[in-house]
């Protein structure tokens, strides 16, 4: 048991901010991810997000994830939240109860999440039952 928990706390996921980033095929991922082969994971996804029509673009913030999470507190106090975060499992529940995080249920649905997430991680990425992550990748700690 204890070693789910350690597997939950470490998912990373993306948790859209706004409802807009749903509406237009355009984001802004702020990350953490800014070195090495944690750089080339990000820029594979910016590539699959090009490759389907959409306009990419990252902010990268080196370090730690309290970094990151200071970036993101500063820009959503100067309502410039980015439409897409990269967030470890209980910071997703703790941005959930902002009521900032967007409701991703239909593309859960048509993309059938529930059948291929696992499901020790539908708590994480779905913290009150609406799912407001997607799993990116999973590492123990």
């Amino acid at each position: 048991m204890k070693y789910l928990r350690t597997a939950f706390a470490a998912a990373t996921a993306f948790t859209l901010i706004t409802g807009t980033a749903l509406a237009e095929p355009k984001t802004n991922l702020l990350h953490q991810w800014a070195t090495g082969s944690d750089a080339q994971a990000i820029a594979k996804l910016g590539e699959m997000f090009t490759a389907k029509g959409g306009t990419w673009q990252q902010t990268s913030i080196a370090g730690h994830t309290a970094n990151t999470l200071a970036k993101l507190r500063a820009d959503v106090i100067a309502g410039n939240a980015p439409p897409a975060v990269q967030l470890k499992g209980p910071e997703i529940a703790e941005w959930n109860e902002t009521g900032m995080t967007a409701n991703l249920d239909d593309l859960a649905k048509a993309e059938n999440w529930e059948k291929v997430v696992a499901p020790e991680l539908l708590p994480v990425m779905k913290p009150t039952g609406n799912w407001v992550a997607a799993p990116m990748n999973i590492h123990m700690g």
